[in-house]
């Protein structure tokens, strides 16, 4: 299955602990358009991952780990004289974003059609209306993590199967499914509970989420199961895995 994926690149820096000779200090690829593709390839799918990123070192590293691991980086396009998306979280609170290379129009492709398409708000909105102009079977568009259009906006410019996912603020009723955090997620009227823990590593618990039941959505077409799954999924790695790349790997054995 060709699953198209729009979305940012950063290089990730965690900080765990709150004296300075005994942090830990993590750093790894990331952004949500990234992790998501990442994790979707590690299912088996045949992701085309299309986004920007600077020609700075952090870059280049970034295209070097993807490389190693065989993930399709010929999408991915080097702006030059720009630096990479950077983003830094404090024990697993973001403290400073630059969005670089994100800022810039992606190139999206001139194709005849795709299985599906999957979108995040790290790029610019007008990125986002033309990618669904793309035929396709289904779009999937998370309104996170920085929502620059509504619901109402995507479901008029979009022709094909749409289903829209995002947190209580960003979908203001019009999602399909309802990310809700440690309460678990709602799909149209039903709650799906979690266990309303609040765990430690909650960078990239979106993503997991969203890798969960995309993977799971499109064998099954069962989405009460691919939600439930989804819950679960995010719920063990916020408990368990540090880092949002980290846990798109971790997902791996899960699924």
């Amino acid at each position: 299955m060709k699953i198209l994926v729009f979305g940012g690149i950063f290089w990730d820096v965690f900080i765990y602990g709150n004296e300075p000779h005994e942090a830990e200090i993590l750093e790894m690829p990331g952004g949500s358009g990234l992790n998501i593709a990442y994790g979707l390839f590690k299912q088996g799918f045949d992701v085309h991952f299309y986004s920007n990123i600077g020609s700075d070192w952090r870059g280049k590293e970034i295209k070097r780990i993807l490389a190693d691991d065989k993930f399709n980086i010929s999408h991915i396009k080097t702006l030059n004289d720009t630096k990479t998306g950077h983003h830094i979280a404090l024990n697993d609170k973001p403290i400073a974003v630059d969005r670089g290379a994100n800022k810039e129009k992606i190139d999206v492709p001139v194709i005849e059609k795709a299985d599906v398409c999957v979108i995040n708000t790290e790029i610019p909105k007008e990125v986002i209306l033309d990618v669904l102009k793309i035929p396709s079977k289904l779009a999937v568009v998370d309104l996170g993590p920085r929502p620059v259009i509504s619901p109402e906006e995507l479901k008029k410019s979009c022709d094909t199967e749409l289903l829209l996912i995002g947190t209580e603020k960003e979908c203001n009723g019009a999602c399909d499914i309802v990310k809700l955090g440690p309460k678990g997620a709602q799909v149209r009227d039903k709650l799906i509970p979690s266990d309303t823990f609040v765990y430690p590593y909650t960078v990239g618990a979106g993503d997991a989420f969203d890798i969960t039941f995309i993977t799971l959505y499109l064998r099954t077409r069962d989405m009460l199961f691919a939600t439930r799954s989804a819950v679960e999924a995010s719920q063990k790695m916020t408990r368990e895995v540090k880092g949002a790349f980290s846990k798109a790997k971790a997902l791996e054995n899960l699924i």
